[in-house]
């Protein structure tokens, strides 16, 4: 797992430093939604995959995706919200971000736990992140077109 481990670091790192980049050459809005579907696409991808190395890469996707997201999001909010009230609005999104992640984990146990029953070992300890990726795909279809640079422009220009 540590190996892993700095698949995500190793993303982070490069999504960090090409991140700014990236998004000025494609947009804020494109990054979003690119972002927005690679997530459930790595998640279906990560539940096949049988080598390794092959998952080592789609964690360090996965990461430098999250990093790049993050940089757009956070940079939107921060200009959109009057800093009067950014310490709470940050931290009311801290608290549903990183407060929904132990219910993923629950989610993902249970998931495991009864399909256990059911199937092998094997297809029940892949298919959190089928569920994942399927999730997701309805999230990226459910807000596809909303996430366009000129809505996100429109935004920061009413503020």
């Amino acid at each position: 797992m540590a190996v892993l481990g700095t698949a995500g670091a190793f993303g982070g790192l490069v999504g960090g430093i090409a991140g700014p980049k990236l998004i000025a050459k494609i947009g804020d809005g494109t990054t979003l939604s690119v972002a927005l579907l690679s997530f459930p696409i790595l998640f279906l991808l990560g539940s096949v995959v049988t080598r390794w190395y092959i998952f080592y890469i789609l964690v360090f996707l996965e990461m430098f995706t999250a990093v790049i997201w993050n940089i757009v999001t956070v940079s939107f909010r921060q200009t959109i919200i009057p800093s009067q009230l950014l310490g709470r609005v940050n931290s009311g999104y801290r608290f549903f971000g990183w407060g929904s992640m132990p219910l993923g984990s629950l989610a993902g146990g249970v998931i495991t736990t009864i399909s256990a029953h059911y199937i092998s070992r094997e297809y029940s300890l892949r298919l959190p992140f089928v569920v994942a990726g399927v999730i997701g795909l309805g999230v990226f279809l459910a807000t596809r077109g909303r996430f366009t640079s000129e809505r996100l422009e429109s935004a920061k220009s009413h503020t």
